[in-house]
């Protein structure tokens, strides 16, 4: 049975191009912790890339098929949205990418002479992929499930960071603007650094719209969402921009 599940997970993955860990469980009818062991077990066989809600498939290029033109409708919904938020991006400005697969798929589209500050460490690996010179990992404590830094002891030590831009992923945004995560301390960091950015963007396709989480935050300024249809977002703060397709 497990030999199996590793099969048919592998298989989802190769055609599918991702897939997310609550749709790992669906798909093999079987826990998060399991779903897990198998991740490891294929990413220590370089056939995916870990990313904060799932996996990527890895086609042994060095380049995930997410940028490729194979890429299945999801993913180009994703792609759209990154690209979007990528050419909001000026040369010279400090930006802070968030862990999440729509975010590190900003990273090519990126400019050249930009300072990239993340917690993530598929971002750092997507970076180096695309040589992108100038990027800082910014400490706290690791989190081998999310593959990134969930907090510092001490939310001060943040203080230090100063973004022209932020760009954020989430689990949901509900109709109110309110954003939904799943970890705590993750959630924490989000909503801190949409706090200090001059201007921050929520990366989030139409299917997160009213999907709820354990936890929730609504920043406190206005911000923008980035999706690839419009979202009814009943919130004067919050402005929608639909990428194109």
């Amino acid at each position: 049975m497990r030999n199996y599940n590793y099969i048919k997970l592998k298989e989802y993955i190769k055609k599918h191009g991702n897939i997310t860990s609550t749709e790992a469980q669906k798909l093999l009818d079987v826990t998060p912790m399991t779903v897990n062991r198998i991740f490891i077990k294929l990413e220590e066989e370089d056939f995916i890339i870990r990313v904060k809600s799932g996996a990527i498939y890895n086609n042994n290029t060095g380049r995930s098929d997410i940028y490729g033109h194979r890429v299945e409708m999801h993913n180009r919904e994703k792609l759209s949205i990154a690209k979007h938020a990528a050419s909001l991006v000026e040369n010279g400005e400090n930006i802070f990418i968030d862990a999440g697969t729509t975010c590190s798929m900003m990273i090519p589209f990126l400019p050249y002479d930009v300072q990239i500050y993340t917690t993530s460490f598929s971002v750092l690996k997507f970076a180096n992929l695309y040589k992108k010179r100038n990027i800082h990992i910014i400490g706290g404590l690791y989190s081998p499930s999310f593959q990134a830094v969930e907090l510092a002891d001490n939310l001060n030590y943040y203080n230090r960071f100063k973004f022209d831009k932020a760009f954020i992923g989430v689990v949901g945004i509900l109709s109110d603007g309110t954003l939904t995560n799943t970890h705590l301390e993750e959630t924490k960091l989000k909503e801190f650094f949409t706090s200090i950015a001059d201007k921050s963007y929520i990366l989030a396709n139409h299917k997160k719209l009213d999907e709820k989480s354990e936890y929730s935050f609504l920043p406190d300024k206005a911000f923008s969402v980035i999706t690839n249809n419009h979202l009814p977002i009943n919130n004067e703060e919050v402005e929608v921009i639909v990428s194109e397709a």
